[in-house]
């Protein structure tokens, strides 16, 4: 069986919509400026470490910066993969992945307040992808 991938991105809605799924999001809010990706794919269950790995692809592909309001109200801000599973997140959660995928991506650290919002995203000196 071949990884999965992102086959492409939805809204919170439109995921309300397909009914039952299997969601690899959740929870969140560990991640500190010291942290990088080995530390945050180390809570991350076994089973969905290539959802992961493929989400961070995908995000960095797209050069994706934006945050956990904008993951949750944008009309194509929920990844999709190509077996059905999505990836739904709480701004926290959110601001782990991305703070996670970038500290590595960029060679500095940020946290995950620092993609909590988009507004926070700014604040840390980053400009908002489209």
């Amino acid at each position: 069986m071949s990884p999965p991938r992102v086959a492409k991105w939805m809204s919170f809605d439109d995921v309300d919509r397909l009914g039952e799924v299997r969601d690899i999001g959740g929870w969140g809010g560990m991640m500190t400026k010291e942290m990088r990706w080995a530390d945050f794919v180390a809570d991350v269950a076994p089973r969905f470490l290539p959802y992961f790995q493929a989400l961070r692809e995908a995000i960095v592909a797209r050069g994706l910066r934006r945050g956990g309001d904008w993951h949750q109200s944008a009309p194509d801000g929920v990844p999709v993969f190509d077996d059905g599973a999505v990836g739904t997140f709480s701004c926290r959660a959110w601001g782990d992945l991305m703070a996670a995928v970038w500290s590595g991506e960029d060679g500095r650290g940020y946290g995950y307040m620092d993609f909590y919002m988009d507004s926070c995203v700014e604040d840390a000196g980053m400009a908002l992808s489209s």
